[in-house]
């Protein structure tokens, strides 16, 4: 684990922060090369970016904090903080296609293309998103030992690095996908499959992923949804593979021409 990459002053800068932002500018330079594929200026897609960062980084942190109240109550100091302990990739999802909508909709930008032009950049940066938890210690797996067994800060023991397999997952995804739209595909269906990919992939790694550390068992127990095998997170992992197949079936029925027959548009 290597949480801290320096120190400005009394700040530290962490290497979660710098590595998410890293994933982010790299999703978004190839979102803005492969736009005018999808109908699109490029200028669209740079323009569009901060309108999903700032409500993304927002949401996850908020969405973070309302399900893990208990480690911010009574801790003013942990919540108004810039090091940003905590955040949810589900709520940071939500939050930044809330404020993409907004932007398509002042700007009357087309909503398939755009979904279409970032959706697999999208997983690649989820997919370097998780080398920044695997250095920041968060999200880890469970207790192993061996060489591939990572430590910790703050924890005990040795840890399975439950966050590169999900990088692995993500990057075989968005490649098989990348691959996919060379072929050809309805506006719309592009996007729908990364739905179901991360889907997939985040249903994967959950089995993987440490839960909660329960004091009284003196373990980490999943974070099953009531009495249900299945966590919180895989259960909603399934229901956006639900949407997403089905809004494919509905794309492939009634989408526009392919993707690689488009061209540049603008918008």
């Amino acid at each position: 684990m290597h949480p801290v990459l320096f120190q400005v002053g009394n700040f530290p800068v962490r290497s979660y922060g710098v590595i998410l932002m890293i994933g982010v500018a790299i999703a978004a330079f190839i979102a803005a090369k492969r736009a005018p594929r999808f109908g699109l200026k490029s200028e669209v897609l740079w323009d569009s970016l901060l309108w999903m960062i700032i409500p993304g980084i927002l949401g996850a942190r908020g969405v973070y904090m309302a399900t893990h109240w208990s480690e911010f109550a009574g801790k003013p100091d942990r919540i108004f903080t810039l090091q940003f302990n905590g955040l949810t990739s589900f709520g940071g999802m939500i939050f930044g296609f809330i404020g993409l909508l907004i932007y398509l909709k002042i700007k009357k930008v087309p909503f398939w293309p755009m979904m279409d032009t970032i959706g697999t950049p999208a997983l690649v940066a989820h997919a370097i998103g998780r080398v920044a938890c695997l250095l920041n210690g968060c999200c880890f797996g469970y207790p192993c030992s061996g060489g591939h067994c990572v430590h910790v800060e703050g924890h005990q023991g040795t840890f399975f690095p439950a966050q590169g397999l999900d990088t692995v997952v993500c990057l075989v995804i968005a490649a098989l996908l990348f691959m996919v739209e060379k072929r050809g595909l309805k506006v719309g269906v592009s996007f729908n499959l990364c739905v179901i990919g991360y889907g997939i992939s985040r249903f994967i790694f959950e089995f993987w992923r440490a839960g909660p550390f329960d004091r009284d068992s003196g373990a980490y127990l999943p974070d099953l949804l009531g009495s249900t095998p299945l966590t919180k997170a895989q259960w909603m992992s399934l229901v956006l593979v639900l949407i997403g197949a089905g809004m494919v079936a509905y794309r492939l029925k009634v989408g526009q021409a392919d993707i690689q027959d488009r061209g540049s548009a603008g918008t």
